[in-house]
């Protein structure tokens, strides 16, 4: 019989999201050949409450959280902890212009010009 302690609940949610990513990492990075591109696993800390906000697709939900700071009307009606924070992210580098018109030019200045650059600030490295 083994003779185990248990973890305080947040010291074992904690290496749980620490065993997940790890886990994702060495099996989804393993799987470059058929994903191409630069992709990274990010734990996100969870003391960071700009959350998910951090990248583009997201980031109207800073400004909807500065909005609540100022209304409280608009603060009890959207709830007080609207930002979302995930425990891991799987994101993917953007491809440059040259790596998509590696075979035959497909972009150029004139087109996707709108398209997302995934993460607003690259601060996992």
């Amino acid at each position: 019989m083994v003779n185990a302690t248990k973890l305080a609940a947040q010291t074992a949610g904690n290496e749980f999201e620490e065993i997940c990513a790890e886990f994702i990492a060495s099996t989804f990075l393993n799987l470059q050949h058929i994903r191409p591109g630069e992709w990274h696993v990010i734990r996100i800390n969870q003391g960071d409450r700009s959350g998910i906000a951090r990248y583009e697709q997201y980031a109207h939900l800073s400004a909807i959280a500065d909005a609540c700071k100022g209304n409280t009307e608009l603060a009890t009606t959207l709830g007080t902890d609207y930002l979302i924070c995930p425990d891991i992210v799987v994101i993917r580098e953007p491809a440059s212009d040259a790596v998509i018109n590696y075979s035959a030019m497909l972009v150029d200045e004139t087109v996707a010009l709108h398209t997302a650059c995934g993460l607003l600030t690259a601060d996992f490295h």
